[in-house]
């Protein structure tokens, strides 16, 4: 039997990667099936009547993205109704929804973080601020917390490159970061509050 007091700091830091990341892998049951709300049908339609009837395969972002918005997250059995109402291999459905980072292919938690990594942003500070963000959760890039309040992603170009570096939770924007911005805008939505948005300090 391997003594982790054994293993050299390599293996060591392997070894607690691996645990964490299957600790945190919480395995979720995909739907057997999925279907639009009445509400969300009759959006299935003004969409499809934006394209003509013999190209509804251009439907396909517009609908994964209604799915995903009904659901908070893209399941299987989504991805092949969206396909079957576009006439699309499934295939098509699943490149599309791996391609694509806004799409979410599991279930997120309550407060979605996402993290501009792109050029601009890393050039002022970004793998500063992704450092301080994972160390306030205690989870890494693609990993939710335990209470299931927040996920954590990593995202290209969010558009608001003069204020970077940038995060956006929710939907809602927060630049010009510092590292001690991170806490307090975490800890503020984790309570229940709104943080102010846009620039947190000047440029």
């Amino acid at each position: 039997m391997i003594s982790i007091s054994n293993l050299n700091q390599n293996s060591k830091t392997l070894l607690k990667n691996f645990t964490r990341a299957f600790v945190n892998s919480k395995k979720f049951v995909q739907p057997e099936s999925f279907s639009f709300t009445k509400e969300n049908q009759s959006k299935v339609k003004d969409i499809l009547k934006n394209y003509p009837e013999d190209h509804k395969e251009s439907a396909l972002i517009p609908l994964l993205s209604l799915a995903q918005d009904q659901e908070g997250w893209i399941s299987n059995a989504a991805i092949n109704e969206v396909c079957n109402i576009t006439n699309c291999p499934r295939i098509y459905g699943y490149q599309t929804t791996k391609f694509y980072s806004m799409f979410r292919r599991k279930p997120i938690g309550k407060h979605l973080i996402e993290i501009c990594t792109c050029t601009p942003c890393m050039l002022n500070g970004a793998e500063d601020i992704v450092k301080a963000t994972k160390d306030e959760l205690k989870i890494d890039l693609g990993e939710s917390t335990e209470d299931g309040k927040f996920t954590l992603t990593e995202v290209e170009c969010q558009g608001a490159c003069a204020n970077s570096p940038v995060m956006v939770i929710d939907g809602i924007y927060y630049e010009n970061l510092k590292t001690q911005d991170i806490q307090k805008i975490i800890s503020q939505i984790a309570s229940g509050k709104k943080p102010k948005p846009g620039p947190q300090n000047e440029n």
